[in-house]
C-alpha cells in the first residue's frame, strides 16, 4: 500500500508541476508587460503604439509613443497616452459621398468616461504622419512610426 501513494503522489507533484508552468507561460503571453518584439507596420490597424504628436493652440502637449486602437472598418480611432486620450470618429457618408470625421478628447484629465467634442476634423499628410486637424479649436494630432507587437 505504501508504494501504490508514493506513485500517485509523485503523478500528482508531476500535474501540479505541468500545470502551472503551462499557466505560467501562458500568463506571460497575454501580459502587456512582458517583452515582446516590436515591429514597424505600416497599416495603423495592425499596429499596438504609434509615435503621437498633439498641439493645442500651438503648444506641443504631447510628443511621445502611445497606444493606439483602430475599429475593423477604421469607423473609429482611440489614441491612448494615459492622460491624454483623442477618439476620432468615422461618421456615415452623406449623399455626395463625404465622409465626416468627429473628434473628441478628455482634455489631458486622464478620464475616459467624459470625453468632450472637438468638432469635426479634417485629415492631411505630415511626411510619413496621418494628421487630424480642427482649425477652430486649434487642435491637431499626427500621429506616425506605428509598431506592433509579436
Amino acid at each position: 500500500m505504501r508504494r501504490r501513494e508514493i506513485i500517485t503522489l509523485r503523478w500528482a507533484a508531476a500535474a501540479i508541476v505541468a500545470a502551472s508552468v503551462l499557466c505560467v507561460s501562458a500568463a506571460a503571453q497575454n501580459d502587456p508587460d512582458s517583452d515582446c518584439k516590436e515591429l514597424r507596420v505600416r497599416d495603423e490597424a495592425l499596429a499596438d503604439t504609434a509615435m503621437c504628436v498633439l498641439t493645442l493652440n500651438a503648444k506641443v502637449v504631447l510628443n511621445e509613443r502611445c497606444r493606439i486602437a483602430v475599429a475593423a472598418e477604421a469607423k473609429e480611432r482611440v489614441i491612448d497616452a494615459g492622460k491624454y486620450v483623442v477618439v476620432i470618429l468615422s461618421a456615415a457618408p452623406d449623399r455626395n459621398n463625404k465622409v465626416t470625421l468627429m473628434a473628441k478628447w478628455n482634455n489631458g484629465d486622464g478620464r475616459t468616461d467624459d470625453l468632450r467634442l472637438l468638432g469635426p476634423v479634417t485629415t492631411f499628410r505630415r511626411g510619413a504622419a496621418d494628421c487630424y486637424q480642427n482649425q477652430a479649436k486649434r487642435f491637431e494630432l499626427c500621429v506616425s512610426d506605428y509598431m506592433a507587437c509579436r
